[in-house]
């Protein structure tokens, strides 16, 4: 591995080389192409309306970025997962993160030199993603830690899938109506898809989440109309966790922090993520055979300081001061 590239979490993960690129800035920088992996707000630039340079990022988040973010569609660059594009002396590949429709790792390369950023992952996938996390090899790691501590260790997933169900089906036979506040991009579509696929209930969303489905169409063939007025009892709602609804019903979440948080008034918290858990962030960093890892967001310090113990890792997390590659 030669020594060619400097990185730091500042402004989001800036990557200098001779020239520079940003990876889910804040806040964009005059004329520094920044890849963005999805469209979660906390990963989109606050003036993402008015970028400063270019998007890079999959169609899915392009669209979203466009229809729901407003994006101008001239600064947008579009890439397909595999797809390998030159940024100034780089070359950026994506790849399926498998955490939200359209999620994306960003492998960048320079010479013999391979860095990976995870972006927001999930080695399991789910229903409404494009496959599990597909995890290229590389000698530099940039990984997510949101749930790197070892007491998230998630349940079968499809185990917590089948109990969603039987939930759902429980609420409607009681002639109630199973209420679902998931965030509008990712555990939607994922509850969406679930219902669509083991229930005949119709399916109303509201206006938020309309909109990031409408992004994900038409390479998920989601079923569900817009929540106005509900009159046939045998539905299932799916709002945003900032919208309202004008009903009666029983509310339910689907979160990975239910194994360790159940909000007032919810009445079920089911533990279905889109984030790997401990073990899933555990099988990215030994899927990528990464002799150095850094990790950014949530416990970062817990995950490495696991990695540097357990498996003789070098790690630390990402912080503002540039590490030197």
């Amino acid at each position: 591995m030669t020594t060619s590239m400097k990185l730091r979490w500042n402004n989001g993960i800036e990557v200098s080389d001779g020239s520079s690129l940003i990876m889910d800035p804040k806040r964009t920088l005059q004329g520094v192409p920044a890849l963005i992996t999805h469209a979660h707000s906390d990963h989109v630039p606050r003036d993402v309306r008015k970028p400063k340079s270019e998007l890079i990022t999959t169609p899915i988040t392009g669209n979203a970025l466009k229809s729901v973010f407003r994006a101008p569609e001239e600064l947008l660059t579009i890439s397909s997962f595999g797809k390998e594009l030159e940024v100034g002396n780089l070359r950026v590949t994506p790849f399926i993160a498998g955490h939200v429709p359209g999620s994306a790792m960003f492998l960048l390369e320079k010479g013999d030199l391979r860095v990976l950023y995870t972006g927001d992952v999930n080695p399991r996938g789910g229903l409404a993603v494009e496959g599990p996390a597909d995890v290229p090899e590389a000698d530099v790691l940039i990984i997510e830690s949101t749930y790197g501590n070892p007491k998230f260790r998630f349940p079968d997933q499809d185990l917590v899938r089948a109990k969603i169900v039987e939930w759902v089906l429980s609420v409607v036979s009681e002639g109630s109506i199973p209420v679902f506040s998931v965030y509008p991009l990712g555990k939607a579509q994922e509850v969406i898809a679930l219902l669509n696929k083991t229930t005949n209930l119709r399916v109303l969303v509201t206006e938020d989440v309309a909109r990031m489905s409408a992004a994900c169409q038409p390479a998920f063939k989601l079923k569900y109309e817009k929540l106005q007025e509900v009159q046939d009892p045998k539905v299932a709602v799916i709002k945003g966790p900032c919208s309202s609804v004008p009903l009666e019903g029983k509310l339910a979440i689907a979160t990975g922090w239910a194994l360790i948080l159940k909000p007032k008034r919810v009445h079920r918290a089911f533990p279905l993520s889109s984030h790997a858990d401990f073990d899933g962030l555990l099988e990215i960093v030994k899927r990528s055979r990464a002799k150095e890892v850094y990790t950014v967001f949530g416990f970062s310090y817990d995950f490495t300081s696991y990695l540097k113990m357990k498996l003789s890792v070098k790690a630390a997390p990402l912080g503002r001061n540039w590490v030197y590659l």
